[in-house]
């Protein structure tokens, strides 16, 4: 089998080190040098987009770099030996099921993680003429998912859907045996106050021991486990009747909201079918307080990559930007907008706004026509709308903009 090198190193992750200990003095680009020196291969840092850039390789450097600021002094030439280790595969490493079959790991990721346009807009900028890969998952509510992750002592590669064509598996059947092989290694889940507990192994798997369900209802949560996965290295999780212990649980996501491999701040409750997305609503304070979290979570998810987006398609194509506001009663909602004659990439959002230009050409001004529900929106619009298969979700409006028609069923509105 042969694996494609891009991928391998721009989706491998190195394990961070436990150590919290900030240290400052090295820049990015210092890091990236001694990285690049390291690994003794030609590479170019692009501080701007803060990648390490090869002829078949991309190496995204933030998160490896923040990672590597935090550890203590005296073991970062070891920690980033770690590091480089970890992008030290070769292009034609044969690794057959057997071989990695006690490997596999699930490997929590934030969705746009998985998307298949950024991965294959990657290889087209680096000149490859193979047919570009997938990344194999199974998705996680709208705003995660889960990869295969091939473990090893000091990094993780992320399984494609080459791999996974290889070893005759399908996402589902890679993903239960991911998870079997984690439960092996134990739930490690801790309480870490009254009403809140947390996975504390600390093996770059604690975010993924959300699967591991049996475990978390043997705690016996109040009406049910919630949890909040805001990076990679923390699982959090109360009961949905606990107000106490979800408030401290959304402080205690708030406190690690900046750390490094972010995943998302949005919760999601554990019913029957599984985990879903959702807003505990046990009292006013909870509801408001897990609201703002998911609004800041999505934000995060379509902020991160939506430069990137609207450069590769282009000034033809608006792509939307997720916002936010505040209605009067305090709750958050997230809006984007949608302008006549301007084809728009539209997020999904709580609220579209709908925008017509006037005045001379060049000098237009906006004047919103009003709001409407997303709901709504889908429901009189959907037929003229495309879904891009991005992740996250965008749709495209081409030049088509609703008519008096659909704009009297829409029922707009100037306030949220």
């Amino acid at each position: 089998m042969t694996r494609a090198l891009l991928l391998l190193c721009a989706l491998a992750a190195c394990k961070p080190r436990s150590q919290r200990h900030l240290h400052t003095g090295d820049s990015e680009a210092d890091f990236a040098a001694q990285l690049k020196t390291t690994l003794g291969r030609d590479l170019v840092f692009d501080e701007a987009k803060h990648q390490l850039t090869g002829s078949n390789e991309v190496i995204s450097t933030t998160n490896l770099y923040h990672e590597w600021q935090q550890t203590p002094e005296a073991d970062r030439p070891a920690a980033l030996q770690k590091i480089a280790a970890g992008f030290q595969q070769t292009v034609d490493t044969k690794l057959d099921l057997a071989t990695v079959k006690p490997r596999l790991r699930p490997a929590v990721r934030a969705v746009n993680y998985f998307d298949a346009q950024n991965l294959a807009a990657q290889e087209a900028k680096l000149g490859s003429a193979a047919k570009p890969h997938t990344v194999a998952h199974v998705m996680l509510g709208d705003s995660a998912a889960i990869g295969i992750a091939i473990d090893s002592p000091d990094a993780m590669a992320i399984a494609t859907d080459q791999d996974l064509a290889e070893w005759k598996l399908t996402a589902d059947q890679a993903l239960a045996i991911a998870t079997e092989n984690l439960r092996a290694t134990g739930a490690h889940l801790e309480q870490l106050e009254p009403g809140v507990w947390g996975a504390t192994a600390h093996d770059s798997y604690d975010a993924s021991r959300l699967l591991l369900v049996d475990e978390i209802k043997k705690l016996g949560l109040p009406g049910g486990a919630v949890a909040l996965i805001p990076n990679r290295e923390t699982l959090l999780l109360a009961g949905a009747k606990d107000g106490k212990g979800l408030l401290a649980m959304a402080a205690r996501a708030d406190a690690v909201v900046n750390d490094p491999r972010p995943i998302h701040t949005i919760a999601l409750c554990l019913g029957d079918a599984g985990w879903k997305e959702c807003v505990p609503d046990v009292t006013p304070a909870v509801k408001q307080k897990f609201n703002e979290l998911a609004v800041q979570g999505r934000l995060s998810i379509y902020g991160d990559d939506h430069d990137a987006y609207q450069e590769r398609l282009g000034d033809d194509i608006f792509v939307a930007h997720l916002s936010g506001l505040q209605k009067k009663t305090g709750e958050a909602l997230t809006y984007a907008t949608w302008t006549k004659t301007v084809p728009t990439m539209l997020p999904k959002a709580d609220l579209v706004a709908f925008v017509v230009l006037e005045g001379p050409e060049g000098s237009e001004k906006g004047h919103m026509l009003g709001l409407a529900p997303w709901g709504r929106v889908m429901q009189v619009c959907g037929a003229h709308l495309q879904d891009t298969g991005r992740l996250p979700a965008y749709w495209a409006t081409g030049d088509w903009f609703p008519g008096d028609a659909e704009l009297a069923k829409l029922a707009l509105t100037k306030a949220p």
